[in-house]
């Protein structure tokens, strides 16, 4: 623990703080992790942040206390000093117990005794009151048939005032298309010059420059055709061949007889 600015060895400044609000001289404990001392921050506590709503920064002056060394010694250091005031001092605008960086929830177990009864008081009537409104489940439903019917008037207004267009048949003019076409030719564009290769041992696939050269493991496309990886499957069995007028279909082990014949691998296709 310092009381001058001590960097820690990752770079940064640990240090707690007490923001004081000048109107009413009510206060406020923090820790903050930074590398710039000069980073304006003032405090996340959610009662700061709503008085920042109300009132101008200007009326509150912040002092750093003392820096640490580490993010344990932080923790340790912000308890010990908001435990000492923690509901005893009702300046003290802190009500979480600390050593969390600040982000703890206002919850049941930084309440005292008071604020527990009231808060049991005030989830009874609220219960109470709900269990003897015969129409507080229609309410909740018409409630929600409203939201949903506001948004859909909503997107129509949007639609009609041409703030939402729909995209059907949608066409981009010429100094568009010129940029899309500048930033996708030639060397601009990521794919350029590039290809997909993929290993026939372990279908792996790999998008690299054109000039490099792979073994014969490698052979262009991005993944394997099914009949080169499933043995089972029908094409790595069959083939297709032709004789200029007639198509088949056959066995790979078949082809040597219709070799002889004139036939030749492939098959026609009906052009239009």
């Amino acid at each position: 623990m310092n009381d001058v600015p001590f960097l820690c060895k990752d770079g940064k400044y640990r240090y707690i703080y007490r923001i004081v609000d000048l109107t009413t001289n009510e206060y406020y404990y923090g820790q903050h992790v930074t590398r710039n001392l000069d980073d304006r921050y003032m405090g996340s506590g959610v009662i700061l942040t709503e008085r920042y709503k109300k009132f101008s920064k200007n009326n509150f002056l912040k002092y750093i206390l003392y820096f640490c060394e580490s993010n344990e010694e932080l923790d340790n250091l912000e308890k010990q000093l908001i435990k000492l005031v923690l509901h005893k001092d009702k300046l003290c605008l802190n009500k979480a117990a600390g050593g969390h960086g600040g982000f703890e929830n206002i919850g049941w177990n930084f309440m005292n005794e008071d604020e527990q009864n009231q808060l049991r008081l005030k989830i009874s009537k609220q219960v109470s009151e709900r269990q003897s409104d015969s129409t507080w489940f229609d309410r909740i439903m018409e409630n929600g048939k409203t939201i949903r019917q506001n948004m859909s008037e909503g997107l129509i207004k949007a639609k009609n005032n041409g703030r939402w267009k729909i995209r059907k048949g949608w066409k981009h003019n010429q100094s568009t298309r010129s940029l899309i076409k500048t930033k996708l030719t030639g060397s601009a564009n990521f794919c350029y010059h590039k290809k997909w290769m993929y290993n026939i041992h372990t279908n792996e696939a790999i998008f690299i420059d054109v000039n490099i050269q792979l073994s014969d493991d490698w052979k262009p496309g991005k993944k394997p055709p099914k009949h080169q990886i499933n043995e089972n499957h029908p094409t790595h069995q069959y083939i297709w061949i032709h004789n200029d007028k007639e198509t088949k279909y056959i066995l790979k082990k078949d082809f040597q007889n219709y070799e002889n014949c004139g036939w030749v691998k492939g098959r026609i296709l009906k052009r239009a």
